[in-house]
């Protein structure tokens, strides 16, 4: 019986692994066991996952980590929120429309657009950030009320950077959700 179920657990285990298509030339998946989901990273990024309060983060980047994480680096940030209507007080789709409503008054969005995908609700907004430092980020609110789960996904560069770094980015941002 105990080889039954350590089989059973193998084989659903592996056939989860499985689910991921091909990474592109030079990328590689980064899995986030923690945020069920996986985003593609460029071979010789760095990854981290945190744990905070009621979330979990994902952050990759080309310049390693040195204990904090700079604010105009050119990074991909997921935050990953389960039982995000406990946190938020509201479904994950309402929670998602809050935050990008959020970001415009942090910022100058350039673009934004809504899409329904079966279950999932996806925000996404091209905000110029005016902080300390001046960047660009791209964000994906990612909503599914079915599982109660929210994935705020950033892709962020400096403007001088930019238009090299979205080539990547656009790739990284393309992550694979709820296995």
């Amino acid at each position: 019986m105990r080889r039954t179920v350590l089989l059973l657990a193998f084989l659903v285990t592996s056939l989860a692994h499985a689910a991921l298509p091909p990474a592109p030339a030079g990328m590689s998946w980064e899995r986030f066991e923690r945020g069920r989901s996986a985003f593609l990273k460029p071979d010789g990024w760095s990854s981290i996952v945190e744990k905070g309060q009621g979330q979990f983060v994902l952050a990759i980047n080309a310049n390693g980590f040195s204990g904090k994480r700079p604010a105009d680096e050119t990074a991909l940030l997921v935050t990953y929120y389960p039982q995000a209507s406990r946190r938020f007080s509201r479904p994950a789709s309402a929670a998602a429309r809050a935050m990008a409503n959020e970001f415009k008054t942090i910022g100058r969005v350039d673009s934004e657009s809504r899409r329904s995908d079966g279950a999932r609700t996806i925000h996404e907004l091209r905000v110029k950030l005016t902080d300390e430092v001046t960047v660009i980020a791209r964000y994906a609110l990612v909503a599914d009320d079915k599982s109660d789960e929210l994935w705020m996904v950033m892709f962020q560069a400096s403007p001088a950077e930019w238009e090299n770094a979205w080539r990547i980015g656009k790739h990284m941002m393309q992550g694979q959700y709820g296995f």
